[in-house]
């Protein structure tokens, strides 16, 4: 049995505990994946719709520039903090939005958090060929996700459909470093 399908069978029963409702299928939108009960008879149903680049929080940045006829070693240590939490562009019930993180983390291959920090002294030691520059940024990977969350009220054996607000939401991935041959 899945969480969705608790959950839907503890609202009917609450529903018919109350005696404010009637046996009734809750069924969420076909499409909806992650389901929130808000009260005995709203249920919020979010749902991925695209997954979007990855974008780079900065958090340190250097460079070395060789101007010499042989190569040489640069080594980058960041020493500066930052963070990431996750962000939800719509105004949604703090439920909602958890399921929308879970949701999240459900349509990224690999795991994302609702914060991360970057870590000090974490450092990368990279070659710097003759007459060229590099430079090393570190941070946190953010992917992107956009959905929408459903709301529908089921009451005496009938099903109302709200609101679909749609949204964007970001969360931090992974801390790294990228090494290139122009700034970030």
């Amino acid at each position: 049995m899945t969480t969705t399908t608790r959950r839907r069978l503890a609202s009917t029963a609450l529903l018919l505990a109350l005696g404010i409702g009637t046996p009734v299928a809750l069924a969420a939108p076909a499409s909806a994946t992650s389901c929130t009960a808000l009260s005995a008879s709203v249920s919020a149903c979010s749902k991925v719709t695209s997954v979007q680049a990855t974008s780079f929080k900065v958090a340190y940045r250097d460079s070395a520039i060789n101007r010499t006829g042989s190569s040489m070693s640069l080594t980058c240590t960041a020493s500066s903090t930052t963070s990431a939490s996750h962000t939800v562009s719509a105004t949604v019930e703090a439920a909602v939005k958890a399921s929308i993180l879970a949701e999240f983390k459900a349509s990224v291959t690999s795991g994302v958090s609702a914060s991360m920090s970057t870590t000090y002294g974490s450092s990368i030691t990279v070659n710097v060929p003759a007459k060229s520059t590099r430079y090393c940024t570190y941070g946190i990977y953010v992917p992107k996700v956009s959905g929408n969350t459903s709301y529908d009220a089921y009451s005496a054996g009938k099903h109302t459909h709200i609101k679909t607000v749609t949204w964007t939401s970001t969360a931090p991935q992974r801390l790294g470093w990228q090494v290139t041959t122009t700034p970030i």
